[in-house]
């Protein structure tokens, strides 16, 4: 299995949970712990622990108001990555997509023709995919992830 592809079992065994607390991951999160995988630190020290809802969450980063602008900071700023405008496999992003009538943002990991994302009460421990031609893009960075 590809190193990707273990890192994605390894998050279906981990809940969604607010900010990281108790062992378990958020959209956000799940991004940071496979750039930490990929580059050895984590991008996102700073954040986690520091909100445990999405009131909270917002306060704390502004994701529900702007998304780019967090992960930006945390991708760019903390990790070193450039954005991309066309997203490779392993590559991370903010996306939006219509669930449920609504629009809503979440980071996901690029697996080329879909996305892995985390999300609040998805099937699979939090984790789920969705076709690449039901999201937009809003922002994309690129991990230099190549499969062995």
């Amino acid at each position: 299995m590809t190193p990707l592809y273990t890192f994605l079992h390894r998050q279906m065994s981990v809940p969604f949970v607010w900010g990281g607390f108790g062992g378990g991951s958020d959209c956000m999160l799940m991004l940071a712990d496979w750039f930490a995988d990929c580059h050895g630190h984590d991008p996102a020290e700073e954040l986690r622990f520091a909100y445990d809802s999405a009131p909270s969450c917002q306060r704390a980063t502004r994701f529900f108001s702007d998304p780019v602008a967090v992960v930006a900071h945390v991708a760019e700023r903390r990790g070193g990555l450039a954005r991309v405008a066309a997203p490779q496999k392993g590559d991370i992003a903010v996306l939006r997509f219509v669930d449920a009538g609504r629009a809503v943002s979440v980071g996901g990991i690029c697996l080329g023709n879909a996305w892995a994302m985390k999300t609040e009460g998805a099937r699979g421990g939090g984790v789920h995919t969705r076709d690449a031609a039901l999201v937009e893009v809003l922002a994309a960075w690129g991990m230099h992830y190549v499969d062995p």
